[in-house]
């Protein structure tokens, strides 16, 4: 699960935007391709993409933001130490 706490975008003509969730921010559950255990003492790299044209919508005259992601993929990793 991922929470978001503030999203900040940049426009094309450099007017910065920014959007502050209710309460203690937006949560998202990320659905995975490839099962993966993160093991003690391991690492483990997770591929999560965030997909801005799916995330914000123009609902009753106003932007809705609800984010969308996916995992892709990951890569384990060797000992920590």
């Amino acid at each position: 699960m991922i929470v978001i706490t503030k999203v900040e975008l940049t426009t094309t003509n450099g007017t910065v935007i920014t959007i502050d969730p209710p309460g203690g921010g937006w949560t998202a559950v990320i659905p995975v391709t490839d099962p993966f255990t993160v093991a003690e003492g391991e690492t483990t790299t997770v591929n999560i993409r965030f997909h801005p044209d799916r995330s914000f919508q123009w609902l009753n005259g106003e932007w809705e933001f609800n984010p969308n992601f996916d995992c892709t993929g990951h890569e384990d990793g060797g000992d920590d130490d």
